[in-house]
């Protein structure tokens, strides 16, 4: 019950950025008992734990954003607290990941690693063309996965209220796995320093951050969609104008994430 006490959802909006902190401690937290209990494939045990960790404060915040719906203030100005807030505590979950993976000698995400590869192994698969065919054919693949997210985020915040959470920490452990590879890889090119090691850590969250950080944004639109909307049917307020207001509220914050989503994919393509 500690960690679940540390903050609450009035606290966290009006300092969001101290959402980062608490998202290092859920994810060591999770990273230092999962390898106490599960030493030899920690990876599932890991999510698992930081969403045990973040889940009170997730669900809290996302009732806190249904009854303001009914006050119908302008969208962007209504929910961008929440948005921060879960932004910067997914930054800190990753960062936790990050730094674990790549200074511990255990392998933190194994089964991470081989969704990576997988979806690697199908990318290239499906990749056959040259020059601007190639790149209007990555760009409808990656953007079709990342519909496929999103709209994962919508269905199981709707019907489990927390259910986003799970989706939104797993991405966070893949792209932790991913960057940490990457970190690997450039520290095995380059001289063993300091120095060298800040230099892969650029190159790694460059790499990934850059369009990775709106993806999230437009999944974490789609959640609140999602919890919105779900808890305005637990009340019972479906027939009346208030859940009309819910109902426009969530469509539009479904335009927006897709929008930022279209917005990402092109940067990941041009970078």
């Amino acid at each position: 019950m500690v960690l679940e006490s540390l903050i609450n959802p009035y606290q966290a909006k009006k300092s969001p950025t101290s959402l980062f902190l608490l998202g290092l401690l859920y994810s060591t937290f999770a990273v230092l008992l999962s390898l106490t209990i599960f030493p030899e494939d920690p990876s599932l045990t890991i999510v698992f734990l930081t969403v045990m960790g973040a889940l009170p404060l997730f669900v809290n915040t996302i009732k806190s954003e249904q009854r303001k719906d009914y006050r119908r203030v302008p969208l962007i100005k209504e929910h961008t607290d929440i948005f921060l807030v879960f932004l910067f505590l997914f930054l800190g979950i990753l960062f936790g990941y990050i730094f674990w993976d790549s200074i511990l000698p255990n392998q933190l995400f194994m089964v991470q690693e081989k969704t990576i590869e997988s979806i690697n192994n199908e990318f290239s698969s499906q990749i056959a063309f040259t020059g601007s065919a190639v790149n209007l054919k990555a760009f409808s693949i990656i953007l079709l996965n990342n519909i496929k997210v999103l709209a994962f985020c919508f269905l199981f915040s709707f019907l489990y209220g927390s259910g986003a959470l799970y989706i939104l920490t797993w991405n966070a452990s893949v792209i932790a796995t991913a960057i940490s590879q990457l970190i690997q890889s450039e520290m095995i090119a380059l001289a063993p320093s300091l120095i060298n090691y800040f230099k892969a850590i650029n190159v790694g969250l460059g790499s990934y951050l850059i369009h990775g950080i709106p993806e999230i944004l437009s999944y974490f639109i789609a959640a609140v969609a999602g919890g919105i909307i779900s808890a305005a049917v637990i009340r019972h307020d479906y027939k009346s104008k208030e859940f009309k207001n819910t109902l426009i509220d969530s469509i539009d914050l479904i335009a927006m994430s897709l929008i930022i989503l279209l917005v990402a994919g092109f940067i990941e393509i041009i970078i």
